[in-house]
């Protein structure tokens, strides 16, 4: 506003010193009066209106001054609640970040606990089969030394029934050890007992096809007859002559006496027959 002001106090000033200063003759004078007067009215209304223009454009500025700067207030304000809530959001998804690493780290130490749960379980079934395996290994081998032992039992079970057998021919007793043999090996099912349960079966088969003799129930009979027979009354030999005596004691003999005599007789022979089959050379 003061450029304007002092650009229209020059022109007046130099119309009121041609005014004051003397002029040699009065119309020239006259002359450049008017002709000064003539531009000078003009150049002040020139300036009043150039006076308002810059007015207005000094209004319109500061109206686009203030505009621009509460647009840039806006702007700003607009741009801090952007990066507010930009900020917020960054901040909700870091929380959702740690709240997710959390997750995944309880994930993590659970999976690395049921890993180690495995593992332990792994090397226990291990340990487990390796026991398995050795428990078998020990058991064939028992079961091995139990059929060698069977087998050693076996043979000498079949000499002592060879024995009785040659000496008293006691064929009962042999066939119960026969059957004693056969129900201990259907206990075992190992290929090298086959020969011998074969030979056993058929040793047993044929000794019950043969006829035998009750040595022992045939003895305790004859062990109760003597006894019986001990305690009869003597007939005293008085008056009868020997052959009529011998003659009435035959007819008057009862049954069981003739019973006792011939199987006193058999059993007789038989310990006769025992003893010569001991005292033969083999």
């Amino acid at each position: 506003m003061g450029e304007p002001e002092n650009k229209s106090s020059e022109p007046v000033r130099e119309i009121q010193a041609s005014k004051e200063m003397p002029s040699e003759t009065s119309s020239p004078r006259k002359e450049n009066e008017t002709e000064v007067h003539i531009p000078a009215a003009p150049f002040i209304v020139k300036q009043s209106g150039s006076n308002a223009l810059a007015a207005c454009a000094l209004v319109l500025a500061a109206l686009g001054l203030g505009a621009s700067g509460f647009l840039f207030v806006q702007g700003q304000n607009v741009l801090k609640n952007q990066e507010l809530a930009f900020n917020q959001k960054i901040d909700k998804a870091a929380l959702g970040e740690s709240e997710n690493a959390a997750l995944l780290k309880d994930n993590l130490n659970r999976q690395s606990a049921i890993q180690s749960e495995l593992d332990r379980l792994d090397s226990g079934v291990k340990a487990n089969g390796e026991q398995i395996l050795m428990t078998q290994k020990a058991y064939r081998e028992l079961t091995k030394g139990r059929a060698d032992w069977l087998v050693d039992e076996t043979e000498t079970i079949l000499n002592l029934a060879a024995q009785q057998l040659v000496l008293t021919g006691n064929i009962q007793t042999a066939v119960g050890v026969l059957e004693h043999i056969d129900s201990r090996l259907s206990r075992f099912d190992q290929a090298e007992l086959l020969p011998i349960k074969q030979a056993v079966s058929s040793d047993l088969a044929e000794l019950k096809n043969r006829p035998y003799v009750d040595i022992s129930g045939t003895a305790l009979r004859l062990d109760r007859l003597e006894t019986a027979v001990s305690g009869l009354p003597l007939i005293l030999d008085g008056v009868l002559k020997p052959g009529v005596q011998a003659r009435n004691e035959a007819v008057s003999a009862s049954w069981w006496q003739n019973v006792w005599e011939k199987s006193l007789g058999t059993l007789k022979g038989w310990s006769k027959s025992a003893v010569w089959k001991t005292t033969m050379p083999c």
